[in-house]
């Protein structure tokens, strides 16, 4: 009986002509090989996609620098805003010694000072209410509470105080797929005006 199926398992193309056999052969080959095309294709597109958003990242963080440059390099190492709507001075920055958080004017019009934080997280926030970004920033020892470090960031900042340049993630979320790149601000003598006292 054993035999019997063996012999049949070894006759199973048996009914097909030697042309049959090729053309399923082929036709095996050549799925196997557009499966594979495929395959290359999307994960070449995957890394792409990756290399093009880290490439629009990195222009962002270094627009992010400039702009906290030129905020930083004002007079008072920030800009006046005038006090009204959502515009309320910065709770953190009247605890620094020294500085002139807020100014009156002659007509009794109270203006208050943007810091390069606070003006990065504004934008960060109006960034994010458009569904573009959003921007962190973040330190191991935040002047702002609400800036403490995830997890990922902090094994980040740990990383550049070992002089790594940048670090970045590919990450699932409840909102799709996150794509995160950090990179360090450093620290400028125009920092110090509200940064001094954390001993940078």
């Amino acid at each position: 009986a054993r035999l019997e199926q063996d012999i049949r398992k070894d006759h199973r193309f048996a009914g097909f002509s030697l042309g049959e056999r090729l053309l399923v052969a082929a036709g095996l080959v050549v799925t196997v090989v557009l499966a594979g095309l495929l395959l290359w294709t999307a994960q070449r597109q995957e890394t792409q996609i990756i290399a093009q958003v880290d490439q629009q990242a990195r222009i962002l963080f270094q627009q992010i620098v400039l702009t906290r440059a030129w905020i930083a390099a004002q007079p008072n190492g920030g800009v006046y805003s005038k006090v009204e709507g959502a515009v309320e001075p910065n709770s953190y920055l009247l605890q620094v010694p020294g500085l002139e958080v807020n100014l009156e004017t002659t007509s009794g019009m109270t203006y208050t000072l943007r810091n390069p934080a606070l003006v990065t997280r504004e934008l960060s926030e109006l960034a994010a209410k458009q569904g573009l970004y959003q921007f962190h920033i973040t330190s191991l020892r935040p002047f702002n509470p609400d800036n403490q470090p995830t997890d990922w960031e902090r094994t980040a900042l740990e990383s550049f105080e070992r002089n790594e340049t940048s670090a970045s993630l590919m990450e699932k979320t409840d909102q799709g797929q996150v794509y995160r790149y950090m990179a360090p601000l450093r620290v400028t003598e125009a920092c110090l005006r509200c940064h001094a006292q954390q001993g940078y």
